[in-house]
């Protein structure tokens, strides 16, 4: 029996000692505390930011240069090649302006006078043809507010009694509502002050605010930035101005002003991560927002006019192209033109045949009266 116990106690620790397994080492949590070189991470930012900036300044370039340089190349390629073209479509699309605003005064004055289109035309080609349209338009206006002083009297009197009956009406409606708001007075108290206490509540709004507030204090305010320009001053007293009105748009408005002219004091070593990553993420803004732009300017027909003048072939395709746009918008403006004369066309012929219908019979009851 002692041999059996004592083999037991030999073994038992070696088993127990199998079966113990060591801790996994776990990272703590507090990371406060953790002292860290932040070097690193401040040259990668830096190195993101001076990117984008650099992209952003050669698209700015790239886009400043098709303003300035191939817009007014194209254009004047274009007058220079196809004069004759432009002067006939601008001939035509002056003519049809025209016609179609004599259309729209036809159409009006009818409308007014209660007439049909083709007397109305008959009318206002007369008046054009004496240069008298603004005393065509007068005379309508007299004939369609001119009573006479009776019976604007009358019309007076009619609305005073109505204003009389209406106003007994609502003072005695008045005096009933006083009653009743009088009795309901502390419960209508009561529900104020619940709803005012639901109302009070801030906005989305004004937390948007009160960030890009804080912002612009974090840049320019005189205890952070003791030496300050007369420009940064008057910028402070501007951003507690527009904060007060509760004005968001100044806000953002003196906020890019700001980031924009502290690029010099903007500096790598000075400037902290946060302060890097908030500006590039400016930068970034600013460059989908050059993006757009560029996209919309690369629909223009100048885009790309340099690099396709200095190529003999392409240049005459693109020749080719714009001659057989031009011709198509000739024929289109033309059929327009064409839609609109008919219309005036038929309005004079239906005038003609009114007047020639009408001649017959009075001279016929002229000769009647002779005999």
């Amino acid at each position: 029996m002692a041999a059996k116990t004592s083999t037991k106690s030999k073994t038992s620790p070696v088993a127990s000692a199998r079966k113990r397994r060591p801790l996994a080492h776990q990272p703590s949590s507090c990371t406060a505390l953790v002292l860290s070189d932040g070097s690193k991470r401040r040259q990668k930012e830096w190195a993101l930011y001076e990117a984008s900036c650099q992209r952003l300044e050669a698209e700015s370039q790239e886009l400043r240069s098709f303003e300035e340089e191939e817009v007014a190349a194209h254009r004047l390629w274009i007058e220079s090649h196809f004069a004759k073209e432009l002067s006939d479509m601008r001939s035509l699309q002056i003519k049809l302006m025209e016609q179609v605003e004599l259309i729209q005064i036809i159409e009006e004055y009818a409308e007014r006078a209660d007439l049909s289109l083709p007397l109305a035309y008959n009318y206002v080609m007369q008046a054009k043809a004496n240069d008298a349209l603004e005393e065509l338009w007068n005379e309508l206006e007299k004939t369609q507010s001119g009573r006479s002083d009776d019976e604007e009297d009358d019309a007076f009197e009619e609305v005073w009694k109505e204003f009389e009956d209406f106003f007994e009406q609502e003072y005695s409606n008045a005096r009933e509502r006083k009653r009743s708001d009088e009795e309901d007075s502390s419960h209508s108290r009561k529900k104020g002050a619940s709803q005012k206490s639901t109302c009070d509540r801030p906005r989305v709004d004004d937390e948007a605010l009160k960030s890009l507030y804080y912002k612009l204090m974090h840049l320019l305010h005189p205890d952070t930035h003791p030496e300050q320009s007369e420009q940064e001053k008057a910028q402070f007293h501007a951003v507690q101005r527009a904060y007060l009105a509760k004005d968001i748009e100044d806000l953002e408005k003196l906020y890019q002003a700001v980031t924009s002219s502290t690029e010099s004091l903007f500096k790598r070593d000075e400037a902290s991560i946060s302060d890097i990553m908030a500006r590039r993420k400016q930068v970034e803004k600013r460059l989908r927002e050059l993006q757009k732009q560029m996209t919309q300017a690369k629909l223009h027909p100048a885009w790309g006019f340099l690099q396709r003048r200095q190529n003999p072939k392409s240049l005459t395709r693109y020749r080719q192209s714009i001659q057989n746009e031009l011709i198509e918008d000739m024929v289109n403006l033309r059929y327009e033109l064409l839609q609109v004369e008919s219309v005036l066309l038929g309005w004079e012929k239906k005038a003609k045949r009114a007047a020639k219908s009408k001649a017959p019979k009075k001279r016929q009851s002229i000769s009647n009266q002779a005999f």
